[in-house]
Protein backbone atom coordinates (compact mmCIF):
# COMPACT_ATOMS: atom_id res chain seq x y z
CA UNK A 1 0.00 0.00 0.00
CA UNK A 2 1.24 3.89 -0.72
CA UNK A 3 0.54 6.80 1.43
CA UNK A 4 1.56 8.08 4.94
CA UNK A 5 0.23 4.50 6.22
CA UNK A 6 1.79 2.02 4.88
CA UNK A 7 1.91 -0.25 7.99
CA UNK A 8 -0.48 -2.68 8.49
CA UNK A 9 -2.56 -3.56 11.85
CA UNK A 10 -0.95 -6.52 13.68
CA UNK A 11 -3.28 -8.53 13.82
CA UNK A 12 -5.20 -10.14 11.13
CA UNK A 13 -8.34 -10.37 12.34
CA UNK A 14 -8.59 -6.68 13.45
CA UNK A 15 -7.32 -6.00 9.61
CA UNK A 16 -10.17 -8.16 8.39
CA UNK A 17 -12.98 -6.35 10.76
CA UNK A 18 -11.98 -2.90 9.63
CA UNK A 19 -11.39 -3.88 5.68
CA UNK A 20 -14.92 -6.03 6.04
CA UNK A 21 -16.73 -3.05 7.67
CA UNK A 22 -15.42 -0.74 5.19
CA UNK A 23 -16.15 -2.65 2.25
CA UNK A 24 -20.28 -3.15 3.73
CA UNK A 25 -20.40 0.94 4.17
CA UNK A 26 -19.29 1.27 0.73
CA UNK A 27 -21.97 -0.69 -0.94
CA UNK A 28 -24.78 0.34 1.88
CA UNK A 29 -24.12 4.58 1.56
CA UNK A 30 -21.17 4.65 -1.56
CA UNK A 31 -18.00 6.77 -1.57
CA UNK A 32 -19.14 10.57 -1.26
CA UNK A 33 -21.12 9.47 2.13
CA UNK A 34 -18.77 7.03 3.26
CA UNK A 35 -16.29 8.33 6.30
CA UNK A 36 -14.10 6.92 8.63
CA UNK A 37 -16.25 7.14 11.76
CA UNK A 38 -19.07 5.29 10.08
CA UNK A 39 -16.21 2.10 9.32
CA UNK A 40 -14.87 2.53 12.65
CA UNK A 41 -18.51 2.02 14.35
CA UNK A 42 -18.95 -0.81 11.61
CA UNK A 43 -15.68 -2.81 12.63
CA UNK A 44 -15.76 -2.04 16.35
CA UNK A 45 -12.79 -0.44 16.61
CA UNK A 46 -11.56 3.18 17.77
CA UNK A 47 -11.68 6.00 14.82
CA UNK A 48 -7.81 6.41 15.48
CA UNK A 49 -7.01 3.26 14.58
CA UNK A 50 -8.26 3.53 11.01
CA UNK A 51 -6.29 7.41 10.45
CA UNK A 52 -3.28 5.70 11.88
CA UNK A 53 -2.76 2.20 10.11
CA UNK A 54 -4.41 3.90 6.53
CA UNK A 55 -3.97 7.75 6.98
CA UNK A 56 -7.38 8.66 4.46
CA UNK A 57 -10.34 7.41 3.20
CA UNK A 58 -8.80 7.15 -0.07
CA UNK A 59 -5.76 5.19 0.78
CA UNK A 60 -8.50 2.62 2.80
CA UNK A 61 -10.76 2.18 -0.05
CA UNK A 62 -7.90 1.28 -1.89
CA UNK A 63 -6.58 -2.01 0.59
CA UNK A 64 -10.53 -2.77 0.31
CA UNK A 65 -10.18 -2.89 -3.92
CA UNK A 66 -7.09 -4.66 -3.50
CA UNK A 67 -8.77 -6.73 -0.65
CA UNK A 68 -11.69 -7.97 -2.18
CA UNK A 69 -10.46 -8.49 -5.72
CA UNK A 70 -7.61 -10.69 -4.61
CA UNK A 71 -10.00 -13.21 -3.51
CA UNK A 72 -12.66 -13.07 -6.32
CA UNK A 73 -9.74 -13.72 -8.76
CA UNK A 74 -8.67 -16.17 -6.78
CA UNK A 75 -12.14 -18.04 -7.04
CA UNK A 76 -12.22 -17.61 -10.75
CA UNK A 77 -8.54 -18.88 -11.13
CA UNK A 78 -9.52 -22.22 -9.22
CA UNK A 79 -12.81 -22.50 -11.00
CA UNK A 80 -10.93 -22.17 -14.44
CA UNK A 81 -8.87 -24.77 -13.27
CA UNK A 82 -11.30 -27.48 -12.09
CA UNK A 83 -13.72 -26.95 -14.75
CA UNK A 84 -13.48 -29.38 -17.40
CA UNK A 85 -14.99 -27.25 -20.62
CA UNK A 86 -15.50 -23.93 -22.05
CA UNK A 87 -19.18 -25.10 -21.34
CA UNK A 88 -18.76 -25.38 -17.73
CA UNK A 89 -16.35 -22.06 -16.95
CA UNK A 90 -18.98 -20.44 -18.95
CA UNK A 91 -22.15 -21.09 -16.55
CA UNK A 92 -20.36 -21.46 -13.64
CA UNK A 93 -18.84 -17.55 -14.04
CA UNK A 94 -22.35 -16.56 -15.03
CA UNK A 95 -23.88 -18.10 -11.44
CA UNK A 96 -20.29 -15.96 -10.04
CA UNK A 97 -21.82 -13.13 -11.59
CA UNK A 98 -25.04 -13.32 -10.01
CA UNK A 99 -23.91 -13.74 -6.65
CA UNK A 100 -21.16 -10.53 -6.72
CA UNK A 101 -24.61 -8.55 -8.36
CA UNK A 102 -26.56 -9.58 -5.08
CA UNK A 103 -23.55 -9.28 -3.09
CA UNK A 104 -23.08 -5.58 -3.42
CA UNK A 105 -19.52 -6.36 -4.95
CA UNK A 106 -20.37 -4.73 -8.23
CA UNK A 107 -21.65 -1.70 -6.52
CA UNK A 108 -18.26 -1.56 -4.72
CA UNK A 109 -16.24 -1.72 -7.45
CA UNK A 110 -18.20 0.97 -9.67
CA UNK A 111 -17.91 3.33 -7.07
CA UNK A 112 -14.43 3.09 -7.00
CA UNK A 113 -14.61 3.54 -10.97
CA UNK A 114 -16.54 6.41 -10.72
CA UNK A 115 -13.82 8.15 -8.55
CA UNK A 116 -11.34 6.95 -10.88
CA UNK A 117 -13.19 9.66 -13.14
CA UNK A 118 -11.25 12.45 -11.47
CA UNK A 119 -8.80 10.83 -9.13
CA UNK A 120 -5.64 9.69 -11.05
CA UNK A 121 -4.75 7.48 -8.72
CA UNK A 122 -7.34 5.74 -7.97
CA UNK A 123 -7.55 5.15 -11.96
CA UNK A 124 -4.63 3.32 -11.92
CA UNK A 125 -5.09 1.16 -9.15
CA UNK A 126 -8.79 0.32 -11.27
CA UNK A 127 -6.68 -0.22 -14.79
CA UNK A 128 -4.22 -2.83 -12.77
CA UNK A 129 -6.75 -4.56 -11.38
CA UNK A 130 -8.57 -4.97 -14.42
CA UNK A 131 -5.87 -5.95 -16.21
CA UNK A 132 -5.74 -9.45 -14.18
CA UNK A 133 -9.19 -9.65 -15.39
CA UNK A 134 -8.37 -9.17 -18.62
CA UNK A 135 -5.72 -11.72 -18.53
CA UNK A 136 -7.83 -14.24 -16.96
CA UNK A 137 -10.59 -13.74 -19.55
CA UNK A 138 -8.04 -13.69 -22.46
CA UNK A 139 -6.69 -17.31 -21.30
CA UNK A 140 -10.29 -18.32 -21.47
CA UNK A 141 -10.81 -17.34 -24.97
CA UNK A 142 -8.10 -19.00 -25.69
CA UNK A 143 -8.79 -22.45 -24.20
CA UNK A 144 -12.29 -21.95 -25.96
CA UNK A 145 -10.80 -21.42 -29.72
CA UNK A 146 -8.27 -24.54 -28.79
CA UNK A 147 -11.57 -26.32 -27.96
CA UNK A 148 -13.12 -26.10 -30.45
CA UNK A 149 -10.96 -26.61 -33.23
CA UNK A 150 -10.62 -22.85 -34.61
CA UNK A 151 -7.34 -21.74 -33.02
CA UNK A 152 -6.22 -19.06 -34.85
CA UNK A 153 -9.46 -18.11 -36.56
CA UNK A 154 -9.92 -14.94 -34.13
CA UNK A 155 -7.65 -12.87 -31.65
CA UNK A 156 -7.91 -14.32 -27.71
CA UNK A 157 -7.46 -10.79 -26.85
CA UNK A 158 -10.04 -9.52 -29.02
CA UNK A 159 -12.40 -11.91 -27.99
CA UNK A 160 -11.14 -11.60 -24.46
CA UNK A 161 -12.71 -8.03 -24.66
CA UNK A 162 -15.86 -9.00 -26.31
CA UNK A 163 -16.62 -11.04 -23.10
CA UNK A 164 -15.08 -8.62 -20.58
CA UNK A 165 -16.98 -5.48 -22.10
CA UNK A 166 -20.17 -8.29 -22.02
CA UNK A 167 -20.34 -8.29 -18.18
CA UNK A 168 -19.02 -4.48 -17.39
CA UNK A 169 -21.89 -3.25 -19.81
CA UNK A 170 -24.15 -6.07 -17.72
CA UNK A 171 -22.88 -4.39 -14.56
CA UNK A 172 -23.47 -0.55 -15.53
CA UNK A 173 -26.80 -1.69 -16.97
CA UNK A 174 -27.89 -3.31 -13.46
CA UNK A 175 -26.80 -0.79 -11.80
CA UNK A 176 -28.90 2.03 -13.71
CA UNK A 177 -31.97 0.32 -12.85
CA UNK A 178 -32.48 -2.41 -15.69
CA UNK A 179 -33.48 -5.45 -14.99
CA UNK A 180 -30.78 -7.90 -13.92
CA UNK A 181 -32.49 -11.67 -15.11
CA UNK A 182 -33.10 -10.19 -18.35
CA UNK A 183 -28.97 -9.54 -18.77
CA UNK A 184 -28.09 -12.65 -16.84
CA UNK A 185 -30.31 -14.23 -19.83
CA UNK A 186 -28.17 -12.44 -22.11
CA UNK A 187 -25.09 -13.71 -20.98
CA UNK A 188 -26.45 -17.04 -20.83
CA UNK A 189 -27.21 -16.89 -24.81
CA UNK A 190 -24.15 -15.07 -25.87
CA UNK A 191 -22.28 -18.23 -24.10
CA UNK A 192 -24.51 -20.60 -26.45
CA UNK A 193 -23.80 -18.19 -29.52
CA UNK A 194 -20.25 -18.98 -29.12
CA UNK A 195 -20.54 -22.14 -28.89
CA UNK A 196 -23.03 -22.56 -32.12
CA UNK A 197 -20.89 -20.66 -34.33
CA UNK A 198 -17.95 -22.58 -33.39
CA UNK A 199 -19.97 -25.97 -34.13
CA UNK A 200 -21.17 -23.99 -37.32
CA UNK A 201 -17.49 -24.97 -38.32
CA UNK A 202 -18.80 -28.85 -38.27
CA UNK A 203 -22.26 -28.49 -40.42
CA UNK A 204 -20.76 -31.12 -43.31
CA UNK A 205 -20.84 -33.52 -40.47
CA UNK A 206 -24.40 -32.49 -39.30
CA UNK A 207 -25.88 -32.73 -43.14
CA UNK A 208 -24.53 -36.39 -42.81
CA UNK A 209 -26.23 -37.25 -39.85
CA UNK A 210 -29.51 -35.62 -40.81
CA UNK A 211 -29.92 -37.86 -43.81
CA UNK A 212 -30.46 -40.54 -41.92
CA UNK A 213 -33.89 -38.89 -41.13
CA UNK A 214 -37.15 -38.48 -43.54
CA UNK A 215 -37.15 -35.14 -43.67
CA UNK A 216 -39.91 -35.32 -46.27
CA UNK A 217 -41.88 -34.85 -42.63
CA UNK A 218 -41.15 -31.77 -42.26
CA UNK A 219 -40.84 -28.47 -44.55
CA UNK A 220 -37.72 -27.04 -43.26
CA UNK A 221 -34.56 -26.71 -44.56
CA UNK A 222 -31.71 -28.94 -43.37
CA UNK A 223 -29.85 -25.47 -42.49
CA UNK A 224 -31.76 -25.17 -39.47
CA UNK A 225 -31.18 -28.96 -37.94
CA UNK A 226 -28.23 -29.82 -35.44
CA UNK A 227 -27.71 -33.34 -33.85
CA UNK A 228 -27.87 -33.83 -30.18
CA UNK A 229 -26.70 -37.10 -28.62
CA UNK A 230 -29.55 -38.09 -26.17
CA UNK A 231 -27.91 -40.74 -23.78
CA UNK A 232 -29.94 -39.80 -20.79
CA UNK A 233 -32.91 -41.17 -22.94
CA UNK A 234 -35.11 -43.25 -20.25
CA UNK A 235 -35.07 -46.45 -22.42
CA UNK A 236 -33.32 -49.58 -22.94
CA UNK A 237 -31.69 -48.77 -25.96
CA UNK A 238 -29.40 -45.76 -27.12
CA UNK A 239 -30.74 -43.39 -29.71
CA UNK A 240 -29.33 -40.31 -31.48
CA UNK A 241 -32.11 -38.18 -32.41
CA UNK A 242 -31.86 -35.70 -34.96
CA UNK A 243 -33.04 -32.14 -33.49
CA UNK A 244 -33.75 -28.67 -34.76
CA UNK A 245 -32.96 -25.27 -33.45
CA UNK A 246 -35.78 -23.13 -34.28
CA UNK A 247 -37.86 -22.88 -31.25
CA UNK A 248 -40.86 -21.69 -33.04
CA UNK A 249 -41.47 -25.18 -34.52
CA UNK A 250 -40.52 -26.92 -31.43
CA UNK A 251 -43.52 -29.00 -31.97
CA UNK A 252 -42.53 -29.79 -35.57
CA UNK A 253 -39.10 -31.07 -33.57
CA UNK A 254 -40.87 -32.70 -31.06
CA UNK A 255 -43.06 -35.24 -33.40
CA UNK A 256 -40.09 -35.57 -35.70
CA UNK A 257 -37.74 -37.17 -33.12
CA UNK A 258 -40.44 -38.73 -32.02
CA UNK A 259 -40.91 -40.70 -35.40
CA UNK A 260 -37.63 -41.12 -35.71
CA UNK A 261 -37.37 -43.16 -32.36
CA UNK A 262 -40.43 -45.13 -33.20
CA UNK A 263 -39.07 -46.04 -36.81
CA UNK A 264 -35.13 -46.27 -36.00
CA UNK A 265 -34.99 -47.16 -32.46
CA UNK A 266 -38.65 -49.13 -31.81
CA UNK A 267 -39.50 -46.86 -29.25
CA UNK A 268 -43.20 -47.14 -27.86
CA UNK A 269 -45.43 -43.76 -29.71
CA UNK A 270 -46.87 -42.66 -26.67
CA UNK A 271 -47.40 -39.36 -25.03
CA UNK A 272 -44.82 -39.79 -22.42
CA UNK A 273 -42.27 -40.37 -25.22
CA UNK A 274 -43.09 -36.58 -26.65
CA UNK A 275 -43.32 -35.10 -22.96
CA UNK A 276 -39.21 -36.61 -22.54
CA UNK A 277 -38.49 -35.29 -25.42
CA UNK A 278 -39.56 -31.78 -24.63
CA UNK A 279 -38.14 -31.97 -21.78
CA UNK A 280 -35.05 -32.88 -23.67
CA UNK A 281 -35.37 -30.23 -25.87
CA UNK A 282 -35.65 -27.68 -23.27
CA UNK A 283 -32.08 -28.61 -21.62
CA UNK A 284 -30.02 -29.75 -24.17
CA UNK A 285 -26.67 -28.26 -24.62
CA UNK A 286 -26.14 -27.42 -28.18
Amino acid sequence: MTGPAAAAPESASTREKILGAAYRTLVEVGYTQISMRKIAEGAGVNQSLLHYYYGSKENLMLEVLDFVNERLLARQRTMYAEAGSFEQIWAQALEYFKTDVRSGYVRALWELRGQALSNARIQTRVTQMIAHWRRLVTGLSRQALAQYGIAGQADPEVLGRVIGDLYWGAEAEILAGEDAEAHFEAIHLMGNLFRWLARDQHAPKIETEVSEMDLKQLSLKKGTWVVANCGKFPSEKNCQLVLMAPQSQRQDLIEAAATHAVKTHGHTNTPDLRKELGQMLDTVDI
